[in-house]
């Protein structure tokens, strides 16, 4: 059996109401080389500057990361193949 962590930053604590900030994933094993990270632009206004912060991130960079959410699932769907 295969074992995937996942950890996710939100600038909020609703999912909808607020953005995930970004995510990354990493294939439990001995070498811990195949993973995964992708950082999202907001889908909404809504934001809490504490939860924001623990990304490390500012309002205003987040604005300048390239993937919106609808991209980021299609990217995050590829590298299903190499999981076999």
């Amino acid at each position: 059996m295969t074992y995937v962590m996942v950890d996710i930053e939100a600038d909020g604590p609703i999912a909808g109401d607020y953005s995930m900030v970004c995510f990354g994933a990493i294939i439990v094993e001995p070498q811990l080389s195949r993973t995964f990270y992708g950082k999202l632009r907001p889908i909404s206004e809504n934001w809490i500057p504490e939860a924001l912060a623990v990304s490390g991130f500012t309002r205003e960079e987040t604005y300048a990361f390239a993937i919106r959410i609808t991209q980021s699932m299609m990217l995050a769907a590829m590298p299903k193949r190499s999981l076999r």
